[in-house]
């Protein structure tokens, strides 16, 4: 038997019982008592399993952070680097520049 903290009975394992004596029961006649199983051999194995999921949450949200930061940084360079590049319209071939240099 397993040592169980005060609070815990619920949850203490039970010795198995095994018996090799024969039943003898009447057709559609159902045992005295219902069979409990326990899943899990450890109380912690269900608390481990959710800090596991909350670890892999907190994981994927972290790394998808750092991706949207180097995208965000990345167009923030290319949004500076469309503002300096001088645009087609007001550049040398602009035919208003052109007439305005030899009027001047």
């Amino acid at each position: 038997m397993l040592k169980v903290e005060k609070g815990d009975e619920d949850f203490a394992l039970e010795q198995t019982k095994l018996s090799s004596r024969r039943i003898l029961r009447d057709a559609g006649q159902d045992p005295d008592g219902e069979p409990v199983f326990q899943l899990y051999t450890s109380i912690h194995w269900e608390l481990r399993q959710r800090v596991l999921t909350l670890f892999q949450q907190a994981a994927r949200k972290v790394v998808i952070r750092c991706r949207l930061q180097r995208r965000l940084a990345s167009l923030k360079k290319l949004a500076e680097s469309i503002k300096k590049v001088p645009s087609v319209e007001n550049g040398p071939n602009d035919p208003q520049l052109c007439c305005s240099e030899i009027t001047s």
